[in-house]
């Protein structure tokens, strides 16, 4: 008996070290194709003189069309020393077929393409999918080799077409989510981060499952993910405006991975099988409420109502909803400076008359107070946009010229970047000017949240030229440091 317990545990022994007890994942050429596979899903790629992505099986089903996807996987937009700006895809260089790659836990299939960029040796686009061997989803990823002076700016990848099976919908992250309809032309589009893009995914459902394409970029970059129709086939695309500092040593790569997969299950599935895991290992999504530097008011405050007008109508109105809410009600305040909506930012002072004793009273009935401000946009025709040298803080196109919008009060307003001591110093001035004359609880400024981030190619900002996660970063430095030194 003891011998035989001795020889199970040493063939237990022999068969873990060799893998056969855990989930593995296999990568090789039969057949005239590449096939990567673990337990959960399988790709297949043709061995041949043509790039094709030929299947895709998840759940037992095949997504992509019958001919496999047949759109180009990359597309990337150069710029060279002399203002060469070339936008290459595959048919443009030579494809020189895939190739293996394995290590202990993952295994990778490695496509790659010649392009001639200038008149020395050919440089190589390689794509790299990854599978590790207990991944629900494979990893794409894209590199680039280029000459000395070069850098990509834009970069659509991947693209993956997919069948479009009838009465497919598409679902973009417009706020907490929107269904769409998706027709044999056209497409859908969702700007991340913004407020038509909350979320790094689309998806397409139909009755037999969900298709899920998302982007793991814990750093929250600017991108544009679209879904496009193409006759019975929907064709998924991320677009990066890229950011130079991605270009190193001659080399380009996108500092995240991109994802894809299908399950039966349904849409919400997806989103809480494979998206809400990934929120926790973002540094936006890695604590807890209660771990954050959030006012306790704000936490308790389970009523918010938005006050319009400063004028006795509105006090009345506030005095009403006090009496039947009770205390710990959030008032976000709008229309409390003397100019008109969406003119004159950041010059908000002098507030209009009887707003302080409005705070006041509202504060005693158990209130509290953040009145609005843009924390994005200023007014070129604004006197602090002279005096303070605002143009250095706006952010620039490519070109050189202002990010310039419009809204109904038909004012022109500039993007400004939260990369420019200027502007940091300009939103710290207001915050702490409404904290101390006005006392309220707070302030909000709009726009950070909502409203897109854009690709910004000044020199005196600090950052690298183009897209990237220092939009976001630039922000959440700065509210550290307000939070810090002025809500204390």
């Amino acid at each position: 008996m003891r011998n035989m317990i001795t020889g199970i545990i040493s063939i237990l022994c022999y068969l873990q070290c060799f893998g056969t007890l855990s989930a593995s994942v296999t990568a090789k050429n039969e057949n005239g194709n590449f096939v990567l596979k673990n337990k959960n899903v399988e790709l297949v790629f043709a061995n041949g003189k043509e790039f094709l992505f030929k299947e895709f099986r998840m759940d037992g089903i095949d997504i992509l069309p019958v001919n496999g996807s047949t759109t180009h996987p990359w597309q990337l937009i150069y710029r060279g020393p002399n203002g060469e700006n070339p936008t290459l895809m595959p048919r443009w260089g030579e494809y020189k077929g895939g190739e293996i790659q394995k290590t202990q836990d993952a295994s990778t299939l490695i496509f790659t393409w010649q392009m001639v960029i200038d008149a020395g040796p050919t440089c190589p686009v390689r794509i790299l999918v990854t599978l590790g061997k207990d991944a629900e989803l494979p990893e794409w990823r894209i590199e680039a080799e280029m000459p000395e002076g070069w850098v990509i700016t834009e970069s659509e990848f991947p693209r993956i077409a997919v069948n479009r099976p009838e009465g497919a919908k598409g679902i973009l992250p417009v706020g907490f989510g929107t269904e769409y309809t998706i027709g044999n032309e056209g497409q859908l589009q969702s700007r991340y981060p913004s407020c038509t893009g909350t979320m790094q995914l689309v998806l397409m459902h139909h009755k037999g499952g969900t298709v899920y394409f998302a982007a793991q970029d814990k750093g929250g970059s600017g991108k544009v993910f679209r879904m496009k129709s193409e006759g019975k086939s929907l064709v998924f695309i991320q677009n990066v405006t890229t950011s130079y500092a991605w270009t190193q040593n001659k080399k380009f790569s996108i500092p995240w991975e991109t994802v894809i997969g299908f399950t039966k299950k349904g849409w919400q599935d997806a989103a809480v099988q494979w998206y809400r895991p990934f929120t926790f290992e973002t540094l936006w999504g890695a604590k807890t409420i209660s771990e954050r530097p959030i006012a306790e008011w704000i936490k308790n405050a389970d009523m918010w109502l938005r006050p319009g007008e400063v004028n006795a109508e509105t006090m009345e109105a506030v005095r009403k909803a006090m009496k039947y809410y009770g205390k710990g009600v959030g008032l976000h305040w709008y229309y409390w400076h003397n100019h008109r909506f969406d003119t004159k930012y950041p010059e908000y002072f002098p507030e209009k008359a009887g707003f302080k004793e409005m705070i006041k009273e509202t504060q005693e009935l158990g209130g509290f107070i953040t009145p609005y401000i843009n924390g994005r946009l200023w007014d070129p025709a604004t006197d602090s946009y002279k005096t303070l040298n605002g143009k250095d803080a706006s952010c620039r196109k490519a070109d050189g010229t202002l990010y310039t919008e419009v809204y109904s009060s038909k004012v022109l307003n500039t993007v400004t970047c939260p990369s420019s001591y200027i502007w940091r110093d300009v939103l710290k001035g207001v915050n702490k000017q409404i904290l101390t004359e006005l006392k309220t609880n707070g302030v909000y400024m709009d726009q950070i949240g909502c409203a897109n981030s854009e690709p910004c190619y000044a020199t005196n900002h600090g950052h690298a030229p183009g897209g990237g996660d220092w939009w976001p970063f630039a922000y959440r430095s700065l509210l550290t440091e307000m939070r810090t030194n002025l809500y204390k």
